[in-house]
């Protein structure tokens, strides 16, 4: 999958405490979703503390170096503009949405009207370099959902209050799925329905140009949407039941009515929706006729790729967001060269997008699928072996290295668990052709009086014995390192919980002290001692590559095992691996990142089995783990770009 330079990269709702590690990763698009209600509760009052949020994290993105796409927020409106006139579409059943209509109602348009201008009295919409367009009422260019058609309230039947610019119903009427109309009189109407889309996205973009903004306009289109031949046949049943047709999505018609094209992106959000089976945009697609059939088995992403180019405009999109739906959640997760993410950027890539976001960013971070492997497929390193994304370049050549050179291997763990929980199946992987040595640092208790923290842990075991609940964790330890074929090594250092200083205990809490990264005074030269004693493993058994913590989640056990092996020195190589399951919700630490000049890269092969593994640590494994199911996901090495993994 070869890399497009012009691609930007982006991710969708982006969070503002991992903007800076995406950018420095090629992630230079961010995303800016505001919510209206939460904007303006009343009618021409801002919310100050909402404001200063949205502020923040716009300063985040931009003291990140990454530009900025601004989500306009409508479909989320304040409760009182449900009390405007004609408010609310209304279907030709009579039954009225819950979504706002932006589409017919001049007064909801004017209500929107206002909240634009706060918004960009507020927030210069020169900071942005798109602004996303939909239909208000929905999240995208939609009519509400549920099968039927929403233009026959009084404004859309009658004029009266109907939206500047557009024509009452045509044949107010008619009803769909009725007789009473020629096809040709319906296609009229289709026209119609749809031109209402294409008139509100007109409308915003007047509206949003007179307030200052010179950007690219978004126009979010899901999915495939009615295509000429469907369309054909369902005009000949009255539009009798077509779901795609009903919210509007007739791509290819609004696309060509858009009367300004100018700074217009055509914007898919179901790319690699596994339509088509997420085939890819090909050279000779801008010679197929949009009237052709053979686009009906093309994806959604390849069919209005194809529109856009018939009318010049650039494109852009994102996948489908985890839940939405639930059906496409396996593909979501999938780290595979057939999984969503490998798909998306193929798909992209191969269309000619100018942008294309991962939705969303916060499941880059939780857990869901590995921020690392949306790094490292858009540095273009993924290599495919097999079925999965197992090794990208720098990994597999220093992997490579150490076959040839029959190199040892030692993995600092700062506890009696952290190296299975964060990277087992390397190990095993390892061990089957090296002599693999885990050093764990921290591995023993103290004689009381202990810390509350420790004492509350060792209460809530049943009021053990602080050393024989350390004796049974590094047998534990010891039972699940022979199972994989590696050698256990217990430094006797103290645990965090149960040092003391002159004063009492290192750290008081668990919370404030000892997860906060603030290293005591009195462990000032603890990483010296550690490193002293790892370097002895590493020369005794001429091991060349030392894996340690990067010290996500900054227990400050985890970092002075980091710093220990920074102070390795050459010509050791250092690899850092991301410390689960802390990675489930803490970022890394970019300044040690960029320092370091640090690249993710993923290890899947294996993982699955690593679950039991990870069980042999009884003691521990509860409390991780309170359902009883290890998430499956990669783990995560960080190699530096230089390829000398020594960290300086």
């Amino acid at each position: 999958m070869p890399t497009d330079p012009a691609l930007i990269y982006g991710t969708l709702d982006t969070q503002g405490s991992t903007a800076a590690i995406e950018s420095h990763a090629g992630i230079t698009m961010a995303m800016l979703e505001l919510n209206w209600a939460s904007f303006e509760p009343r009618p021409g009052v801002v919310c100050a503390s909402y404001l200063a949020t949205m502020r923040s994290y716009l300063q985040a993105y931009q003291a990140a170096g990454q530009r900025v796409t601004l989500g306009l927020g409508l479909q989320n409106p304040p409760s009182w503009v449900f009390s405007l006139p004609d408010s609310t579409y209304v279907d030709q059943n009579g039954d009225v949405s819950a979504q706002a209509d932006f589409v017919f109602s001049q007064a909801a348009r004017q209500a929107a009207a206002a909240y634009l201008a706060l918004v960009a009295a507020t927030l210069p919409l020169s900071a942005f370099w798109a602004i996303r367009l939909t239909s208000g009422g929905d999240g995208e260019m939609l009519y509400p959902p549920g099968g039927t058609y929403w233009a026959f309230s009084k404004a859309a039947l009658t004029g009266t209050g109907l939206a500047c610019g557009l024509a009452p119903n045509p044949y107010p009427r008619w009803r769909p799925g009725q007789p009473g109309l020629t096809p040709a009189q319906i296609d009229r109407w289709v026209n119609w329905y749809v031109g209402g889309l294409v008139n509100v996205t007109s409308w915003q973009m007047r509206t949003l140009s007179s307030l200052g903004f010179t950007g690219y306009y978004q126009t979010v289109t899901p999915g495939s949407g009615t295509r000429p031949g469907e369309l054909a046949e369902d005009e000949q049943q009255n539009l009798l039941d077509n779901e795609t047709t009903c919210v509007g999505a007739v791509w290819d018609r609004y696309y060509c009515m858009l009367p300004d094209k100018t700074n217009v992106m055509a914007y898919i959000s179901s790319v690699a929706d596994r339509s088509g089976d997420d085939d890819c945009g090909q050279p000779a697609d801008t010679f197929v006729p949009l009237t052709s059939t053979e686009m009906d088995s093309w994806s959604a992403t390849r069919w209005i790729s194809r529109i856009a180019s018939q009318h010049g405009l650039a494109i852009g999109g994102e996948n489908p967001g985890y839940g939405l739906p639930d059906s496409l959640n396996f593909h979501y997760t999938d780290t595979s060269a057939t999984g969503m993410m490998a798909s998306a950027l193929r798909q992209a890539r191969s269309c000619g997008f100018t942008v294309f976001y991962w939705a969303h960013d916060v499941h880059l971070w939780d857990g869901t699928i590995p921020f690392s492997l949306y790094a490292s497929m858009i540095a273009g390193m993924g290599t495919s072996l097999g079925d999965d994304w197992v090794m990208t370049d720098r990994l597999r050549r220093l992997i490579a290295e150490m076959d040839g050179a029959d190199s040892a291997v030692v993995v600092m763990s700062p506890h009696l668990d952290d190296a299975v929980l964060s990277c087992g199946a390397l190990i095993a992987h390892l061990a089957a052709r090296h002599l693999v040595t885990v050093a764990t640092v921290f591995t023993a208790a103290a004689p009381p009086p202990w810390s509350l923290p420790a004492r509350r842990q060792l209460r809530a075991l049943g009021g053990v014995d602080a050393e024989d609940f350390f004796s049974e964790r590094r047998a534990e330890d010891r039972e699940v390192l022979a199972g994989i074929g590696a050698a256990a090594v217990h430094l006797g250092f103290r645990d965090a919980l149960f040092r003391r200083g002159r004063r009492g205990p290192a750290y008081p809490t668990f919370r404030f002290d000892a997860a906060r990264g603030r290293v005591a005074s009195c462990d000032a030269g603890l990483a010296a001692e550690v490193s002293a004693r790892a370097g002895e493993i590493a020369r005794a058994g001429e091991a060349g590559v030392v894996f340690a913590p990067l010290g996500i989640g900054r227990h400050v056990d985890h970092l002075i095992t980091r710093r220990a092996a920074q102070e390795l020195g050459r010509p050791i190589r250092i690899v850092y691996y991301s410390d689960f399951p802390y990675s489930r919700t803490a970022a890394p630490e970019v300044g040690f990142i960029r320092r370091a000049g640090l690249v993710p890269h993923p290890w899947v092969s294996g993982r699955a089995e690593n679950a039991s593994r990870i069980a042999g640590y009884r003691t521990q494994f509860a409390g991780l783990f309170r359902d009883g199911t290890v998430p499956t996901r990669p783990e995560i090495y960080w190699v530096a770009a230089n390829d000398s993994a020594t960290a300086t």
